[in-house]
């Protein structure tokens, strides 16, 4: 279910430090997380149709959760990302089965000298 891309928002950080989790906000994935990277995770206890449950969260910059969201619920399963903070490139990684959904959905790919690694999994965001 492909719906309409989320728009171009930019970057809303603001004296944000690489690696500062200062300008982020708590979102539950659709997917197990117990295989993701780099996410900052969260577990909390809720009661869900009257069962006790452990629910995961996952911490990502408010710039890119609007567009998490969107890729999420078209079936891409994302491992981190991070919006920049105006200091350097934003990206988005995903799971390796996800690499050919985001580049059906028009995702390029972070260049060679944006990524550490000659990996095929880092996306440039579409909305910063």
């Amino acid at each position: 279910m492909t719906t309409n891309k989320p728009q171009i928002t930019g970057c809303h950080c603001s004296d944000v430090a690489l690696g500062s989790y200062d300008n982020q906000i708590t979102m539950t994935p659709p997917f197990e997380l117990r295989n993701c990277l780099g996410e900052k995770k969260l577990e909390w206890k809720a009661c869900v149709d009257g069962e006790d449950r452990s629910v995961q969260l996952v911490c990502l910059d408010t710039c890119l959760a609007t567009e998490i969201g969107w890729l999420w619920n078209n079936g891409v399963k994302t491992l981190e990302c991070c919006c920049g903070h105006k200091k350097i490139c934003g990206y988005i990684a995903v799971d390796k089965k996800s690499v050919k959904k985001m580049e059906e959905l028009g995702y390029k790919h972070l260049s060679q000298e944006e990524r550490s690694a000659n990996n095929k999994q880092f996306f440039y965001p579409i909305t910063i």
